[in-house]
């Protein structure tokens, strides 16, 4: 237009504006990856005191369940669980964690890696759960991980929890005490499917 610079234009719907290297004029084009392609969440607010022993334990049920359906054998699934009030109580034993999955409706399985250690028999953990050092005081969690399942069919994350002694107790979402005035939290938990 007479100025001596290159218009852009505004570009089209879904476009980036890229450029190939020194000298070239930067143009739109559609994205190469890296796209956030969907997202599921859940919450559960309901307060669970439970004695998994040392046995890994679907502590909360399904109500921390995350299913998400890739649209692509390529995809990475971001997931991250946050528990707001977590601790373990009695008996000087700490607690574990572990996120496992299955697809399509299958057994479940372990989301590699884990650590290295075995702890409480043969079990291998994601996380730990300290002991609070009174009755009213909890910790929170925040958990997080990107996973490559290889498939478009159904994934499930459900996470698991036990202890190092079998009459160990586990409190989520509140405290041991559970006074009116204690923690009286949530847990929180998300999936994203990322190109």
């Amino acid at each position: 237009d007479g100025s001596g610079l290159a218009r852009l234009g505004y570009g089209t719907s879904g476009k980036v504006l890229t450029t190939k290297g020194s000298g070239q004029n930067p143009t739109w084009e559609t994205a190469s990856g890296g796209k956030v392609l969907q997202y599921v969440s859940t919450n559960d607010n309901n307060e669970y005191s439970n004695n998994p022993g040392t046995t890994p334990t679907a502590v909360q049920g399904t109500n921390a369940d995350l299913t998400i359906t890739p649209s692509s054998t390529a995809s990475r699934i971001l997931v991250n669980y946050s528990w707001g009030a977590i601790t373990f109580w009695d008996n000087s034993a700490l607690g574990y964690g572990v996120l496992r999955y299955n697809v399509g409706g299958g057994s479940f399985g372990d989301v590699t890696p884990v650590g290295a250690n075995t702890v409480a028999g043969s079990q291998r953990m994601h996380f730990g759960i300290n002991l609070p050092t009174s009755s009213h005081q909890v910790q929170a969690i925040n958990y997080s991980f990107i996973h490559h399942p290889n498939t478009t069919s159904a994934v499930k994350y459900r996470p698991y929890f036990w202890g190092e002694a079998s009459n160990c107790q586990l409190y989520i979402n509140r405290s041991q005490r559970n006074n009116s005035t204690d923690y009286s939290a949530v847990m929180m938990a998300y999936a994203i499917e990322l190109e």
